[in-house]
C-alpha cells in the first residue's frame, strides 16, 4: 500500500494561467502527497481537470471599490468562503496550504494563516498579484518565476522553474520545408489577437519567405474563417480551436506570435522559440506587458507590440523583421537558460 507523506491543499482558480500550474504540479506531487484542491468555480472552470484531482468548492469574488453594491456582495461572498475554507481545513487537516494567486485563493489563505497552517505561494508573473503580495510576508516560502519580481513582493522569495506540462511529439500533418509560424492567444484574449493576424495576411504572403500557419484560435467560429482566409491566400495552415499537443506546435515552429503570460513565456524559453509578444491589455495590473519586457529585454528572444498601437499592416512587418532576426534569437534565449539554474517548486513543498 502506497504512503502518504503529506497532505497538501492547493488553492487556485481564476485563469488557465493559475490553474495550469497548479495543476502541473499537483501531478509531481501525487504519487507521494494527497491533494485537494480548494478554490471557487472549480466544478465548472475549463481549465480544471475534475476526473484527475479532488476538489472542493469554495465562494470568494474579486473586489473592486468602484460599486458600493458590488463592495457588499464580493464581503459577503468572501466571508461566506472564510468559513467554508475553515471547515475544510478542519476535516482534511493538511499540512500545509499553496497558493497560486487571485482572490479565487483569498478565503483558503486567509483561513489557513488564522488556523497558522503553513503556507507556500507560487507568483507567476512578474508583478505580483494583490492576493499574493498580501500573503507573501506570511508564507514559509514565495516560489517566483522572474528575478524582477523580488521588487516587489516581501517574504522569503525562491526562484523556481515555471512548471510546465508534459509535452508529447507530433507532426500535426505539416512538414518542415517551410518557415513555421504559431499563432494562439492562451486561455484569454484571443480573438483581437486573431483580427489582427487576419488583417495582415495580405502583406505577410507577399513579404516573408514561404510560410504555413499553425493557429489556434480559442473558437470554432473563428476557426472557420482563418481557414478560409488561409486558403484564400494559398498557404498552408493547420488551424483548430484549441490544441491539446502544444509541446508538438510548440516544437515545429520558428517564430510564435501570441500573448504574454507567464505559462507562454515559460513555453517559449524551454522551446528556444523567438516570438512576437501582444500582451493581453485587460490583464490585471498590466501584468502581461511587464512580463513581456522580461522576455525582450533580459532573455532577447523577441520583440512586443502592445495591442492598440497595432494595424494588419504594421503587424505584418514586425513579423517580418523578427523573421530577419530569429536565429539570433534563439541563440539568445538558449545563452540565457545556459545561465540558470532550475529548481522546480514540487521539490520546495516536500522539503518544507
Amino acid at each position: 500500500m502506497r504512503s502518504v507523506n503529506k497532505k497538501i491543499i492547493f488553492s487556485a482558480g481564476g485563469t488557465g494561467g493559475h490553474l495550469f500550474p497548479a495543476q502541473r504540479v499537483a501531478q509531481d506531487l501525487q504519487s507521494s502527497c494527497e491533494i485537494l484542491f480548494v478554490g471557487a468555480k472549480l466544478g465548472t472552470s475549463p481549465f480544471f481537470d475534475r476526473s484527475q484531482f479532488n476538489f472542493s468548492e469554495i465562494s470568494s469574488a474579486t473586489f473592486s471599490l468602484k460599486n458600493p453594491l458590488k463592495i457588499v456582495k464580493s464581503l459577503f461572498l468572501i466571508v461566506k468562503g472564510f468559513f467554508q475554507s475553515l471547515h475544510i481545513l478542519k476535516t482534511f487537516t493538511p499540512d500545509c496550504v499553496v497558493g497560486f494567486g487571485s482572490y479565487y485563493s483569498l478565503p483558503m489563505l486567509m483561513a489557513a494563516w488564522i488556523k497558522r497552517v503553513p503556507i507556500l505561494l507560487h507568483e507567476q508573473n512578474t508583478i505580483p498579484g494583490k492576493v499574493n503580495r498580501l500573503f507573501a510576508p506570511y508564507a514559509k516560502k514565495v516560489a517566483i518565476t522572474f528575478p524582477e519580481t523580488k521588487n516587489y513582493l516581501k517574504g522569503n522569495l525562491i526562484q523556481v522553474a515555471f512548471p510546465l506540462k508534459k509535452y508529447s511529439s507530433g507532426c500535426l500533418g505539416i512538414t518542415k520545408e517551410r518557415l513555421t509560424l504559431l499563432i494562439f492567444g492562451g486561455s484569454q484574449g484571443s480573438a483581437a489577437l486573431n483580427h489582427l493576424i487576419l488583417e495582415a495576411v495580405p502583406e505577410l504572403s507577399q513579404k516573408l519567405p514561404p510560410f504555413q500557419i499553425l493557429h489556434f484560435t480559442g473558437t470554432e467560429e473563428m476557426a472557420l474563417e482563418a481557414r478560409k482566409v488561409w486558403s484564400e491566400y494559398g498557404i498552408p495552415h493547420y488551424v483548430r480551436p484549441f490544441e491539446k499537443e502544444m509541446g508538438s506546435a510548440l516544437k515545429l515552429a520558428d517564430l510564435a506570435i501570441v500573448r504574454a503570460g507567464a505559462a507562454t513565456l515559460a513555453e517559449l524559453i524551454f522551446f528556444n522559440l523567438p516570438a512576437l509578444l501582444i500582451p493581453f491589455p485587460h490583464a490585471t495590473e498590466n501584468h502581461q506587458i511587464h512580463n513581456g519586457r522580461y522576455f525582450v529585454q533580459e532573455v532577447q528572444g523577441g520583440e512586443m507590440c502592445l495591442e492598440q498601437e497595432l494595424k494588419g499592416s504594421k503587424l505584418a512587418q514586425e513579423i517580418f523583421l523578427l523573421e530577419k532576426d530569429r536565429f539570433q534569437k534563439r541563440k539568445n534565449i538558449q545563452e540565457y537558460k545556459n545561465k540558470r539554474v532550475w529548481i522546480e517548486f514540487s521539490e520546495v513543498i516536500l522539503n518544507e
